[in-house]
């Protein structure tokens, strides 16, 4: 899969996207693996050009996004809606017209969690919830706005929890797909 390949054209440019705020993990091989690794992710694609490039990713109150190691492929209505059933607490969950499940790359899922603050599950088991770390992400695009100002010391506290946190995601990411 190619770098950035099914990211939203905005994202590549965002202040405190992962790549953007730590160009350094680029090197690191845990994040390099999360690059390479492919998950089938629930979304309403943008469309640019002929593809489709991951936008907007499915969420459900309670649940987060919803990614898979294999394709899902669910059936849908005469209006193109349709709905997948969930083992657990949330039985079927409603998809509508324009759904997609397309393979991402593992690093873009925790890119867009990490902006948008959601959760994101993996067979239906919880991978990460990105809301855990929405004061760090909201710390840092003040500072990198300019619209509050962190002491040298409070970036680098904020940063490295932020770092460690990406980290983690992936490793654990990583695991999961064995």
């Amino acid at each position: 899969m190619t770098e950035d390949q099914h990211l939203p054209t905005g994202l590549k440019d965002f202040d405190t996207d992962l790549d953007v705020l730590f160009p350094e993990l680029r090197a690191d091989p845990e994040i390099q693996a999360a690059r390479e690794a492919t998950l089938w992710v629930i979304h309403q694609p943008q469309k640019v050009g002929e593809e489709l490039w991951y936008a907007h990713p499915a969420t459900w109150g309670g649940v987060g996004a919803l990614a898979f190691r294999e394709e899902l492929v669910w059936e849908r209505d005469q209006f193109g809606h349709g709905s997948i059933s969930m083992d657990g607490a949330w039985g079927s969950l409603a998809l509508m017209n324009g759904t997609v499940c397309s393979p991402v790359a593992m690093w873009d899922v925790i890119r867009m969690a990490w902006i948008q603050g959601y959760a994101v599950r993996v067979d239906g088991g919880l991978w990460f919830d990105a809301g855990t770390v929405q004061s760090v992400f909201r710390d840092l695009m003040y500072h990198v706005r300019g619209w509050t100002e962190l002491g040298p010391s409070a970036v680098g506290r904020v940063k490295e929890r932020a770092r460690d946190w990406a980290r983690r995601v992936a490793v654990r990411g990583l695991m999961i797909l064995g």
